[in-house]
Order: structure tokens, then C-alpha cells, then sequence
């Protein structure tokens, strides 16, 4: 009991036969003595590769303090089903780093069992309470209130059975994770859901404060009433059903994002519906075989730090930029900081933008346009060193009459790829 007390750092790998990690069934304390809390100092432990690993504490869970728990990582426990009793998770004051992979019977992050229930059947679970500050029991009607723990990066990976990693599903009168920057998730089959605010209220009148202000990266995500003001890397790949990406509400937070990566996301259908301020300095967009149109045109200006645009392998893309009710305006857009675009693989690619739209790249470096045999877009090369989308130039000096000598070089992609850069301009 006394190491225990002094225990900092709990490491346990390639212990196969373990079932539990901290048992204390059967304990006696002498009636109305104080009995000392185990782990009170513990600031890191790491359960890595214990294939039998069903229950990582048995025991009277008031008599665990976590308070100082700050880095987490459980790794190839097959047979773990749930991390922390809610009574337990009320005592993770600081904990920073949460990692958890091949955990492939784990359903939920957190369970309400009764200390009864855990001892007599450790597999019931009544409710799925994700971490968060509020959960509702479908036992008991009060939701259970959690501490604000300060996390920093969460990444869950090959967890097949997780279905909803954070669930809100009554008013929350004050935020959690509020120092959450990095938010990493990977190969989780079953997830149908990160966030799910389905039911979720705030009192009339009230300020609610925003979630996640500080999350800089993510993996995969359909995201509702969330704060994403610094988020700066966000990477979507191999998710299946994902239908979009943002809601108007939220993608007018995404104020800092810089890089954006989507891959493999077969029933994607839209980025971003509604206007957005963009930031973005990469974009990469492969896989994505039901994705129509990349952004709506509206946001065209906002997309002043857009450096690199990559778009390959989208079966069905008709459109990088569209206007579904064009009103005819001849309209010019600037991209200032463009310097390397390719669109490979497209074959339903009629326009890069409205036929009323010209689009201009004063600072490219390269541009490479293949497999587009629809893309009816020209491209052209200025005798001033910048390139027009869906432009034309004049060969003729207007105030003189007399033929320029400049090369103006003009090139549909439907007759013949394009790769062009600016050293053989």
C-alpha cells in the first residue's frame, strides 16, 4: 500500500496473462479509520500489449486518486472494454496526453457501474459516457458532473468498437478541454460519430462558452457547434460515410486553418456549405469519388494565403470553384500567393470555375493539368509571367496596333495535359 502511495510512473508491456492492473478485492479497513488513497502521486502510466487485459481497477474506486494522472497511454489491450468508472474520472485534474490503440473491445471511454456491478459483473455497461464534463445514466435522471481536466492531445487508433468519442447530450453550463490542441484519430471502423451534440441545450440568455478554442489538429471529424478559431491542420482520410465536412456556423471559426488533407472519403458531397474566411495554405483532395465541387465560389476572395491545391482521383468532380445561381457578372478573382496547382485524374471535369468568372495566378511556379478530357477551362500563359483560368489575352498592343512578340501560349486541358512551370516559361 505504502509504494503504491509513492508510485510516479507505472509502466507494464508484454505481460499477457495480466486481467487486472490494480486489484484490492476484499479489502478491510478499520471502521472509522482514515484509509490512505493509492496513486496519489502518479503523473504517467503505460499499459502496452496485455492481450488479457480486461479491468484495470478492481477495487473500491474512492479509495484511487488520480488528481496528479497527467500522460496516459494504453496500447493492444484487445480485451479492455472501458477506461474509468465515472466515479473514478472525477479525480483527473491533470491529465495532458491521452493515447489510446488496438483496444478492440472498447466501447466507451467512460461507464457508471456501481461498485457492486464491477466486482459481480465486470462486462455490464449501462450507459456510454465519452469524456466530458456532464453525462446522463439511463439509471439515474441527474446528469454526473466531471472535472475540467487541461488535456493537450488526445489520439484514439484501431479502436473498431468505439462509436461516439465525445457525447453532450444535456446543457453544459461550462466547457471542457479547453487547452485541447491536437486531437488524432485513426482506423476506427465502428465510429460513426466524434462529437454528438444531438440534444443538446443552453439556458436562454446565458453565455455558453465555446468548445475545443485551441484544437490544431484533427483527423477525422463531422463537427456541429464548435469553436475552431486556431485550428491550423485538419486531415480527413478514409472516412466512408462522411457525408460534409463543415456547417455555415462552423466553418465561419475556421479563421487560421492552413492545411487541409482529405482522402478516401467515398460519400463526401461538400466541403463547406455557406461563406467561410479562409486562410488555407494547402489544400489536397484525393479519393473522394462523389465530391461534386471543391468550394463555392463565394469564398474565392477569402483564399488569399492559398499556396498549394492539389486535387487528384475525384471520379465525380465537376467543378473546383461553383455558383449555383450565377447571375452572369463578369467577375475577376486573384489568388496572390498561389504557386503550385494540380488537378489529375478528373474525368468529370467540365469547369475549374463559372464561365463568368477569370481567375488569376500572378505568382505560380507550377501548374500541371492531366486526365481532364471533359474540362472544357483554358488555361493561359501571359507575356507578364502570371497564368488565366477561363481568361484570354490580347496579342495586340492596343494603343499601337502592332503584334506583341510576348509568348502567349493558350491550352484546353480536354485536348492536351498541361505541365508548366516557371523555370521553362
Amino acid at each position: 500500500m505504502q509504494g503504491l502511495s509513492n508510485l510516479e510512473e507505472l509502466a507494464i508491456r508484454n505481460c499477457r496473462g495480466i486481467q487486472e492492473v490494480i486489484k484490492l478485492e476484499g479489502l478491510l479497513t478499520i471502521k472509522g479509520e482514515q484509509q490512505d488513497l493509492l496513486l496519489p502521486r502518479l503523473k504517467k502510466m503505460f499499459l502496452i500489449d496485455l492481450l488479457e487485459l480486461r479491468c484495470i481497477w478492481k477495487c473500491p474506486t474512492k479509495l484511487i486518486n488520480l488528481n496528479n494522472l497527467e500522460d496516459l497511454k494504453v496500447i493492444r489491450c484487445k480485451k479492455l472494454m472501458h477506461l474509468f468508472t465515472s466515479a473514478l474520472s472525477q479525480s483527473l485534474q491533470k491529465l495532458k496526453f491521452l493515447e489510446i490503440q488496438g483496444c478492440d473491445e472498447l466501447e466507451h471511454l467512460i461507464v457508471e457501474n456501481t461498485e457492486e456491478q464491477l466486482f459481480h459483473q465486470p462486462n455490464v455497461m449501462t450507459i456510454l459516457c465519452p469524456d466530458h464534463e456532464q453525462v446522463l445514466s439511463e439509471s439515474h435522471p441527474q446528469p454526473l458532473c466531471f472535472p475540467k481536466p487541461d488535456v493537450v492531445k488526445v489520439k484514439v487508433k484501431s479502436c473498431n468498437k468505439l462509436k461516439c468519442l465525445f457525447h453532450l447530450d444535456r446543457w453544459n453550463p461550462v466547457s471542457i478541454f479547453l487547452t485541447l490542441q491536437d486531437l488524432e484519430i485513426n482506423n476506427c471502423g465502428g465510429l460513426h460519430e466524434v462529437f454528438n451534440f444531438e440534444g443538446f441545450l443552453t439556458i436562454e440568455g446565458e453565455q455558453q462558452e465555446e468548445f475545443f478554442p485551441r484544437l490544431r489538429k484533427m483527423v477525422q471529424s463531422p463537427i456541429q457547434h464548435i469553436n475552431f478559431n486556431n485550428l491550423e491542420n485538419l486531415k480527413v482520410i478514409g472516412c466512408k460515410k462522411l457525408t460534409y465536412l463543415f456547417t455555415p456556423a462552423l466553418a465561419q471559426s475556421l479563421q487560421k486553418l492552413k492545411f487541409l488533407k482529405i482522402e478516401r472519403c467515398d460519400q463526401l458531397t461538400h466541403l463547406i456549405v455557406g461563406n467561410v474566411e479562409e486562410q488555407s495554405q494547402i489544400v489536397n483532395v484525393r479519393y473522394c469519388n462523389k465530391l461534386k465541387y471543391l468550394f463555392p465560389i463565394t469564398i474565392a476572395d477569402s483564399l488569399l494565403e492559398l499556396k498549394i491545391l492539389t486535387v487528384k482521383e475525384n471520379s465525380q468532380l465537376m467543378e473546383v470553384f461553383t455558383h449555383e445561381r450565377d447571375a452572369g457578372v463578369q467577375k475577376e478573382v486573384t489568388l496572390p500567393q498561389l504557386k503550385l496547382m494540380g488537378l489529375k485524374g478528373l474525368p468529370s471535369l467540365v469547369n475549374f470555375c463559372p464561365k463568368n468568372y477569370q481567375f488569376i495566378l500572378p505568382k505560380w511556379m507550377e501548374l500541371r493539368v492531366k486526365s481532364c478530357k471533359n474540362m472544357r477551362t483554358t488555361f493561359t500563359r501571359t507575356p507578364y509571367r502570371s497564368v488565366l483560368i477561363n481568361g484570354e489575352v490580347a496579342q495586340i498592343d492596343v494603343p499601337t496596333g502592332i503584334s506583341t512578340f510576348y509568348l502567349v501560349l493558350t491550352i484546353c486541358p480536354a485536348n492536351n495535359d498541361i505541365t508548366w512551370t516557371g523555370f521553362n516559361f
